[in-house]
Formats: C-alpha cells, structure tokens, sequence
C-alpha cells in the first residue's frame, strides 16, 4: 500500500519556474545578510586602500542584496542574482546624475550607499558578485544533491 501523499502532485524541480514568486522568511540568509552588511558598512568606513573598498566592496554589495532577496523571496538563484545586478546597475546609472545632490543628501553613509560618481568598474563589480552567488550556490546545491543521495556499498 502506498502512502497518501505519495499520489499528490510534487511542485516543480525549479521553484519559481511555473510558480508566482512567494514570500517568506529564510533565517539563515538573514544572518548572513546581516554579517554582510556589517562587513560592507566596516569596508564602507573604515578600509582606505586600493583594492578591498573600490573593488571587494562593490561585489559583495550584489552579495549582500541577492542575500536580502533571498531572505524574503523563494525563487531560481539566477532570478535573484539577476535582480540583485539589475538593482546595483539602476543605482549606479543614476551616479551619472547629481542625484545626492540635487536631492540635497548630506549623511555620510547615505552618500556612500548612493555613490556620487558613476563608474564602468563598478558594474563589472557587480557583474561579478552576481556570476560569484551563482557558482557558489551552484556548488552548494550540487553538495547537498551528493550528499543526499546515499552511498551504495559493494558487496
């Protein structure tokens, strides 16, 4: 005899595929977006050099935002990178413009958040960050998958 459920319809391997996107709480993304944040606002602040703030900095923002995505949202990784780049993009076109100034913004971390001046490097950043959260939850999925399946024993 089979079990009840077993007859149910399973939902699709790719979540968000044929679903509408769903709300949600995800803890474990949440305190990473919150580690995140604290290490782009210590890096943001306080790293002056060459490399880590102009460049470490601006991937880990697509981090950080894919993160604060995933934290609320179930949907493909690639829908949530690609939203998180599409996000970092806007906001760095709008650099072009003197928004922070036009709009009259003078809090220092607000400033630094918006950004002041548009950068081509800055979106190859990102590009980045966003190809990174790819790989990287590629390969976590792909341990869990190996994990998950048991290991058959020669006899």
């Amino acid at each position: 005899m089979t079990h009840p459920r077993a007859a149910l319809p399973q939902p699709p391997a790719t979540p968000g595929a044929t679903q509408p996107l769903r709300l949600r709480l995800h803890w474990r993304s949440l305190l990473l977006t919150l580690a995140c944040f604290a290490l782009e606002v210590f890096i943001a602040l306080r790293v002056r050099d060459a490399f880590v703030r102009p460049y470490l900095g601006d991937v880990l923002v697509v981090v950080l935002m894919y993160l604060a995505l995933k934290t609320l949202l179930r949907a493909p990784t690639a829908w949530l990178a690609g939203m998180a780049l599409a996000i970092a993009c806007v906001i760095e076109a709008l650099q072009a413009l003197p928004l922070v100034d036009v709009l009259g913004i003078d809090n220092r971390v607000l400033r630094v958040a918006l950004g002041t001046t548009f950068s081509w490097a800055d979106v190859l950043c990102y590009a980045v960050g966003a190809a990174l959260v790819v790989a990287v939850e590629g390969w976590l999925a792909q341990r869990r998958s190996t994990r998950a399946v048991p290991r058959q024993t020669a006899d």
